[in-house]
């Protein structure tokens, strides 16, 4: 199995999209992801509890996305 890293940007525009309401395919395609890739860091957000894109991201804690 092949791995790449996944940038901090990724994941954030991805959450940010999610939080404003706006659809998964839509926040997948606009972040360049794939559809099921953006449902993982939302899952992974839902299942560690409250998140905000406010705090610098050195104090948000690190969940892993399997």
């Amino acid at each position: 199995m092949v791995f790449r890293e996944v940038g901090v940007v990724e994941v954030r525009e991805v959450l940010r999209g999610w939080l404003d309401g706006v659809g998964l395919r839509t926040v997948a395609a606009r972040a360049g992801v794939d559809r099921k890739t953006a449902r993982r860091y939302v899952q992974a957000v839902q299942e560690a509890g409250s998140f905000s894109l406010d705090p610098p991201m050195n104090s948000v804690p690190l969940v892993r996305v399997a």
